[in-house]
């Protein structure tokens, strides 16, 4: 196996120029003398071939794998720094009430809350006669029985079974009753 070819300056900034985002011709124009007189199709002919060869194709490889390590160790680090920061108000007698922010904070950057799904289940029909079996079987476990049929059970509003009736108020004569205005 060969050593691979070094690259010349220019092919060097050709490959940090395309590694930074700039199309291939752009990025041939600022790391070589291109004249003004050269049209676009040249110096994109130009820039294609260059760009196609396998040690600058490496070197921008390595360039761009490069920058995302150091974005991921920027990430992290300050990650990191946030972390040490949360630490230092937990422990911060002085941080009074933002304590308790802080370690809320720091619980969730841990991931110790775990993501849970919470589901409710409708067990109980809307139907009224199965919710009202529900309710007294509930009720029979808890001891309390009811003496009667139940209130609220279907039928007649008016019908008070099993309650004591109530006492109508005696009628009174219409001639005993006087009307205010007639004096």
């Amino acid at each position: 196996m060969s050593k691979p070819k070094q690259l010349t300056s220019k092919q060097q900034k050709f490959c940090r120029e395309v590694a930074s985002g700039k199309s291939y011709s752009d990025a041939y124009r600022a790391s070589y003398n291109v004249k003004p007189s050269t049209t676009a199709r040249s110096t994109n002919t130009i820039s294609s071939r260059l760009a196609g060869t396998v040690e600058i194709q490496y070197r921008v490889k390595q360039l761009i794998e490069a920058r995302e390590r150091g974005s991921q160790a920027r990430a992290l680090s300050q990650a990191d720094l946030v972390a040490a920061r949360l630490r230092e108000a937990i422990d911060d007698e002085g941080f009074g009430p933002n304590r308790l922010k802080a370690l809320d904070l720091m619980a969730r950057i841990s991931g110790l809350y775990a993501k849970s799904e919470i589901s409710i289940e409708n067990k109980l029909s809307d139907d009224p006669e199965a919710i009202t079996a529900a309710l007294v079987t509930k009720l029979a476990e808890l001891g309390i029985t009811l003496d009667g049929p139940e209130q609220g059970s279907e039928g007649d509003p008016d019908d008070h079974a099993g309650s004591d009736p109530v006492p109508e108020a005696p009628a009174q004569d219409a001639a005993q009753v006087e009307d205010p205005a007639m004096h």
